[in-house]
């Protein structure tokens, strides 16, 4: 089946992600954040012929190019962080597990290893699951607490926003929302 149906008809919709998909919509392209440049110059957009985008995503599509809104990722951060129980849709236990454990540690300027499709952040008060994406003009990272149950979606608009999530919301986010005591 092509993945995007499969995306929607087996994850999307049944997680209440009502305005994300693989194929840009007519619904999608109303809500669309316009992507910018480096200097907040709107970056023009050429649309893909639909059989450039189905190649592409029957080759990378489980990579990237999911186009999601910040409600409808906090969506399955939810699903991810308090599982219902195991469905047609949803992963048991055990699958779960094995998504979130460790599997290759991962070098940089934290202690971090990768799970299936997470990075893990080792941090002193606790680990840190986190996903980012990026593609011209669009910059986003998610990150979560399994023990806490909190965390956070980040989506940017701009070329800027990688650095801006980096260099000023990360820190911030993860030790005052993740991390906080009360």
């Amino acid at each position: 089946t092509d993945f995007g149906e499969y995306m929607a008809a087996n994850l999307l919709r049944p997680f209440g992600m009502d305005s994300s998909g693989y194929l840009l919509t007519p619904a999608m392209e109303s809500k669309l954040a316009r992507p910018h440049d480096k200097d907040g110059k709107p970056i023009q957009q050429t649309p893909a012929a639909a059989a450039d985008i189905a190649a592409a995503l029957a080759r990378y599509g489980s990579a990237g190019s999911l186009m999601t809104t910040a409600v409808d990722y906090a969506r399955f951060l939810v699903e991810v962080m308090q599982p219902r129980p195991a469905d047609d849709y949803r992963l048991n236990v055990a699958s779960l597990k094995e998504m979130l454990k460790p599997h290759i540690e991962a070098a940089g300027p934290i202690k971090a290893s990768w799970a299936l499709g997470w990075q893990i952040w080792h941090l002193e008060e606790g680990d840190v699951m986190a996903h980012g994406g990026d593609f011209d003009g669009w910059h986003s990272q998610s990150a979560f607490s399994p023990e806490r149950k909190n965390g956070f979606v980040i989506l940017t608009n701009g070329e800027n926003g990688a650095a801006m999530i980096w260099n000023e919301l990360l820190e911030p986010l993860v030790s005052e929302f993740i991390f906080r005591n009360d």
